[in-house]
């Protein structure tokens, strides 16, 4: 009876404590999801990536100035900007893409990592993400001596945080750089952005981004980018449809030779079509 006992208590005992273990293990923290609709916001890149196994094929189109008036349709039959792309998402945080913009001929790759991401429990209180591109320019122009002069870059952390299941916002700085430039102008151009989504009705959303820059150049006086537009998303589909001041499209030309002034009237109308398909 004696041996008995003693076996029963440690087997008791080991129960007890590989329960109490597992009643005290941390349960997976629950990813706050959608703090974006996708992975763009207007000109902007947001903190959201694909998740795995997922295709995204992207067409981003801006139209001429609206100040033009009645005599090209307030931009619409002016000279318009159009950039073609496509994305893998190889896990939930990473994803590689590939495309090509009118202006200049430009055909870049781009990547884009999360670092973090908010939980409902708000242990992680915000959303982590990195983007980084290269651009190369193919147009014939003689300034260009060799393949590295025709090559620019672009690098941006987004911070960002969904304050309720209507509102999110982000912050951003960004460093855009140019392997060749004027004597008058700097290689490293800086800026910050600001990204604000807010959702009404099922799949409709008003959405509104600024952008800053930070480092001035003799050459160029650049200007703010401003947005204000509509988004609509249903399903593996994003719609869209905004006014905004920047027409470069590529993130590292608006960030260092965007003229164009919103308070002088100089907007285009633009939109970005985004469809996903799942693997």
């Amino acid at each position: 009876m004696k041996t008995f006992s003693i076996k029963t208590n440690i087997i008791l005992s080991i129960l007890l404590i590989s329960a109490t273990a597992y009643g005290q293990e941390k349960k997976p923290e629950k990813p706050v999801k959608n703090t974006f609709q996708g992975v763009l916001l207007m000109n902007n890149q947001t903190i959201e990536t694909l998740t795995g196994n997922t295709l995204q094929f992207t067409i981003q189109h801006r139209f001429g100035q609206i100040n033009n008036g009645i005599s090209d349709l307030y931009g619409i039959f002016g000279p318009a900007n159009i950039r073609i792309g496509l994305a893998w998402g190889f896990t939930p945080k990473l994803m590689v893409g590939i495309g090509g913009t009118k202006a200049n001929k430009l055909y870049d790759v781009e990547w884009k990592y999360r670092i973090l991401q908010q939980t409902k429990s708000d242990h992680i209180p915000v959303s982590l993400t990195y983007f980084g591109n290269v651009a190369v320019n193919t147009t014939s122009n003689s300034i260009y001596k060799s393949f590295a002069n025709r090559l620019s870059y672009f690098h941006t952390i987004m911070l960002a945080r969904k304050f309720s299941r209507a509102f999110s916002a982000q912050v951003s700085g960004s460093l855009a750089h140019y392997n060749l430039v004027d004597s008058l102008m700097k290689n490293d151009n800086i800026s910050i952005g600001v990204d604000l989504r807010y959702q009404y009705g099922a799949s409709g959303a008003i959405i509104v981004e600024y952008n800053q820059p930070i480092t001035k150049n003799l050459a160029i006086n650049v200007k703010p980018d401003l947005g204000l537009g509509i988004e609509l998303g249903t399903g593996g589909h994003v719609f869209q449809i905004f006014i905004n001041t920047a027409s470069g499209i590529l993130s590292q030309q608006n960030t260092a030779y965007n003229t164009n002034d919103f308070t002088q009237g100089n907007m285009q109308l633009g939109f970005n079509i985004v469809r996903k398909w799942r693997f």
